[in-house]
């Protein structure tokens, strides 16, 4: 039986007075494909939070490969659901991507030697290697949300975090992207915030469903 990847026990979070996860215990085995589903506003993202360790619950304990999510960090790539960019601001695909490997820069700030190969292969990983010198303002909603998935594989993930990846994507390139995915969770552990239904229903090994309701 494989380690969990995630574990959950006894967990509660509120925001102010408003709960939003109360009581919950489960885990996840490594590897594989892991769906949240839910209403939205029904805790879908702080779940991803506290897996991050960006937000802690008020009891309850939530460990990531046996760890506190603070010290696995270095272990979990995460897409945000937005991201915004202000467009006068010069910042290229390739900064955007490098981005993912702040935590392993040397104490002077400097990139690190092969920093530049993990980028190009991160962008080649998700098809968009030819834009690794374009301006990130101009590119298509699909094309950053591309970019934004390389920035959280560049640094090689054993657990990668998407919030609703595919709310952007047109059409056209949703069928590629389900591919990607399903080529990604046969090396790593995905775990996906998604309103997606074929994605869910079409890839998934395990559903969490976060039902809270205001």
């Amino acid at each position: 039986m494989t380690s969990p990847v995630f574990e959950l026990q006894g967990v509660s979070f509120a925001y102010d007075t408003r709960p939003v996860i109360e009581d919950a215990t489960f885990s996840v085995g490594e590897g594989g494909f892991i769906s949240i589903i839910g209403p939205n506003g029904g805790g879908k993202s702080t779940l991803l939070k506290l897996l991050l360790g960006l937000l802690h619950p008020q009891k309850g304990t939530v460990r990531v490969f046996g760890e506190r999510p603070s010290r696995a960090r270095g272990r979990i790539g995460y897409m945000p659901q937005f991201h915004r960019t202000d467009a006068e601001f010069p910042i290229t695909v390739e900064e955007v991507v490098r981005m993912g490997l702040l935590s392993r820069r040397t104490r002077l700030g400097w990139p690190r030697r092969g920093d530049h190969d993990a980028v190009s292969e991160a962008l080649e990983t998700v098809g968009c290697l030819q834009l690794q010198k374009e301006p990130f303002a101009l590119l298509s909603g699909g094309q950053r949300q591309l970019v934004l998935i390389a920035r959280a594989l560049v640094s090689k993930p054993s657990l990668l975090l998407l919030d609703e990846p595919t709310a952007n994507l047109d059409p056209a390139v949703e069928g590629s992207f389900h591919d990607l995915l399903r080529r990604l969770a046969g090396e790593i552990s995905i775990c996906l915030v998604s309103h997606d239904v074929g994605l869910v229903t079409e890839q998934t090994e395990h559903v969490i469903c976060v039902n809270r309701t205001v």
